[in-house]
């Protein structure tokens, strides 16, 4: 736990890749059963809820696409394409059953800026942004 941000935090491997998993502590410092409960949800459909983030992203996105100056790159000009180029880095328990995915790009995407997708695991996915 990182006592001044008050937050636990992790590291796991998804896809061979490693990734960090946040969950904000209570008023006592101690883990909030409530975001654990979140997170053991997430993880039981973990491949199911990130193709479905990214998927999200990818169809809100594909036409906004805004990528880095390196002309060695190839173009991404497809939903598959884009979601490809997704890698999960952080998924964060959030309240009222929210989970927040984030995910690194290759500068293909939004120049080299993260992307952030929001998910309420009854309800589906809700928003996405660039981070």
């Amino acid at each position: 736990m990182d006592k001044r941000l008050k937050y636990f935090e992790a590291e796991a491997k998804y896809q061979g890749k490693n990734f960090v998993i946040r969950m904000d502590s209570d008023k006592n410092g101690d883990v909030c059963e409530g975001f654990l409960a979140e997170l053991k949800q997430f993880w039981s459909d973990r491949e199911v809820w990130v193709a479905q983030a990214k998927r999200f992203a990818a169809e809100d996105m594909i036409d906004d696409v805004w990528p880095d100056e390196d002309p060695d790159r190839d173009e991404v000009t497809t939903i598959e394409a884009f979601m490809d180029a997704m890698v999960l880095r952080s998924v964060s328990a959030r309240e009222d059953l929210e989970v927040a995915l984030e995910f690194e790009e290759d500068g293909r995407l939004v120049g080299g800026h993260n992307i952030l997708v929001t998910i309420h695991l009854e309800d589906g996915i809700s928003y996405v942004e660039i981070a």
